[in-house]
């Protein structure tokens, strides 16, 4: 019986000690919701969007509660505040999908996901960008683009 509770005290005691601590990577992508419009709007205005911000257009899906667009991976400016990265990529996933509790049944919102991933040496992997006040700032202007196309709500009148 000793023995029994000394095992259980000493598994309990390792796994409080190894409480929160994780090995794995963080993941170089992040969501951002960005606003709300019909769908006919998101259709027409996201490729627009992704061409003012210099993103090529690599798949659309659609249904009729659900719209995908995906673009290719751009190489992205390294940042002053991004010590020892010598290359950046970008890439972006935007998705419209029905809002549940609309009074209209044809409103959507908007989600933006962003994978942004950075090498330290030309024969390193890819890792996940960290955040920097500069890559904020950088990331900001262009979810910015998104939110002021979609989210002004005049668009919802029509």
């Amino acid at each position: 019986m000793r023995i029994r509770t000394a095992i259980l005290c000493a598994a309990t005691a390792l796994l409080c000690g190894c409480r929160g601590v994780s090995t794995a990577a963080p993941s170089p992508t992040k969501r951002y919701e960005v606003g709300a419009a019909r769908r006919e709007q998101f259709i027409a205005e996201v490729p627009r969007v992704l061409g003012r911000l210099h993103f090529e257009l690599q798949r659309t899906d659609e249904s009729d509660r659900n719209a995908r667009w995906t673009t290719h991976i751009k190489r992205r400016p390294v940042l002053d505040d991004e010590t020892d990265v010598r290359e950046a990529e970008i890439s972006l996933v935007v998705s419209a999908r029905q809002a549940r509790y609309a009074m209209r049944g044809d409103i959507f919102n908007m989600e933006v996901e962003v994978e942004s991933r950075v090498r330290v040496h030309p024969d390193s992997g890819w890792v996940a960008a960290r955040s920097t006040p500069m890559y904020n700032r950088y990331l900001d202007r262009m979810l910015q683009e998104f939110r002021t196309t979609f989210d002004t709500g005049d668009h919802l009148l029509r």
